[in-house]
């Protein structure tokens, strides 16, 4: 084989990798997230920062999500511990996005431990003292995915 024949060969397996990697790249979100469509619950009127909030399901059951310590700050750890009544969650996946600016990907799975869900997270650090968060809590059920969102403000210490 000639080397123009094997430059050409390269190239092509190299363009050829490089739209696979950008597909699974693309794709790559359905690792975090279920294909299917999800049901956006309403909006809860709860602060993560006081308490454990919950949100009722179609048909039955609810979740509680609680942040342990409270309040959360900025670059802390932080423990989230999903309560399950009447529904089964097979998958929970938890998304913090900032309410009126952009923080980027902040997105954590929880695990199964013993009869709730739990897992670890941090948030970034934001040049305001005040920043306003959204919590999306994904749960796969057998009734079906479901997004509850919760609202809660983080501060500076």
């Amino acid at each position: 084989m000639d080397s123009t024949k094997r430059i050409a060969l390269i190239a092509i397996g190299l363009f050829l990798g490089t739209v696979m990697v950008v597909l699974l790249v693309l794709r790559g979100g359905s690792l975090w997230t279920s294909d299917e469509a999800a049901t956006r619950l309403a909006l809860s009127d709860c602060d993560l920062q006081q308490r454990a909030c919950s949100a009722s399901l179609p048909g039955g059951g609810s979740i509680s999500l609680a942040f342990e310590p409270r309040p959360v700050h900025p670059m802390q750890d932080f423990s989230l511990r999903l309560e399950t009544d009447g529904v089964m969650v097979e998958k929970a996946i938890i998304s913090f996005t900032g309410v009126d600016m952009n923080m980027g990907l902040n997105r954590f799975a929880l695990k199964p431990e013993g009869e709730s869900l739990s897992g670890q997270a941090i948030l970034p650090i934001c040049v305001r003292n005040r920043m306003e968060w959204e919590a999306l809590l994904r749960v796969s059920t057998p009734q079906g995915v479901f997004d509850a969102p919760f609202r809660f403000v983080t501060s500076k210490q």
